[in-house]
């Protein structure tokens, strides 16, 4: 799967959704089936207290689109041999909602429930990881699942751990010797930044590191910066996503070299043996 796995729908979660038409997000578990509420009951609304309060309904200008709160629920893995549960929480607000049916017809608009998720467990897939791709890497890349919905600068921020964790198992070093200042004898090790670190990839790896690079610059707005966006990490992740793939994912490798070879035919590649597997030949 491509570095731009359903970013549409991933962002629309981080956006209010109509709670008829839920994002299209993979199950954290199997990778495969999308989550969904089972039946109607399986997301459940509960207005706060100020919404529901007789001073807020008696106000001159009270109008529907006031109704808030919040959600709590249930949706499962569409794949039947997971069907695995994912809890979510999350807010609501009514909002104009135009509808086709009946009701529509009379009214000529009609007043929704739209959802805003803001925690999800077992956490969503943000990406497909490769296997190959170290268990630190990963585990840094699952956190950042977990937080993305509520707290996307943390999200960033484990972003760039998962960063320092690919460093480390690309055998990049994490220190350099250095002269020791004020002219006194000898060396000490100095601690690399993510920075130094990155650069002394790109010597073996210059188009996963240059993608790293970018994950870095948004994972350090995460860290010094308010407003960070959902979709802000979501361009890290699709990022990330590729990074890992040029790393541990040797398909794009072995179809870029096939490539080359039928180009210098001009055709098709000879079959490398003329036996027929599970027969004797002649």
């Amino acid at each position: 799967m491509s570095g731009s796995y359903g970013k549409r729908d991933l962002e629309r979660a981080a956006k209010p959704f109509h709670q008829d038409h839920w994002p299209q997000l993979l199950c954290g578990r199997c990778e495969q089936g999308t989550l969904s509420p089972k039946d109607g009951d399986s997301v459940n609304l509960v207005e706060a207290a100020d919404s529901a309060s007789p001073y807020w309904r008696n106000h001159d200008g009270w109008e529907p689109d006031w109704i808030y709160g919040y959600f709590h629920g249930v949706l499962r893995c569409s794949d039947t041999r997971c069907g695995e549960p994912t809890v979510v929480t999350g807010v609501y607000n009514l909002d104009y909602a135009p509808s086709t049916d009946e009701e529509y017809q009379k009214s000529g608009v009609l007043y929704a429930p739209f959802l805003r998720l803001q925690f999800a467990y077992p956490e969503t897939c943000i990406m497909k990881i490769p296997d190959r791709c170290p268990n630190e890497v990963r585990e840094r890349i699952e956190e950042a699942a977990r937080l993305i919905w509520a707290d996307p600068a943390s999200a960033a921020n484990r972003l760039r751990s998962a960063i320092e964790e690919l460093l480390t198992a690309q055998k990049v070093p994490r220190t350099r010797l250095v002269a020791k200042k004020g002219g006194a004898q000898g060396r000490s090790r100095r601690r690399l930044t993510a920075h130094d670190r990155i650069e002394l990839l790109k010597v073996k790896e210059p188009g996963a590191a240059d993608l790293l690079e970018a994950v870095k610059w948004i994972g350090n707005s995460g860290s010094h910066e308010s407003g960070m966006r959902v979709g802000d990490v979501l361009d890290g992740v699709a990022l990330m996503e590729h990074a890992l793939h040029e790393l541990y994912d040797n398909r794009g490798k072995e179809l870029a070299k096939m490539a080359k070879k039928i180009n210098a035919r001009k055709g098709p590649l000879p079959l490398k043996s003329n036996k027929v597997p599970g027969k004797r030949n002649a």
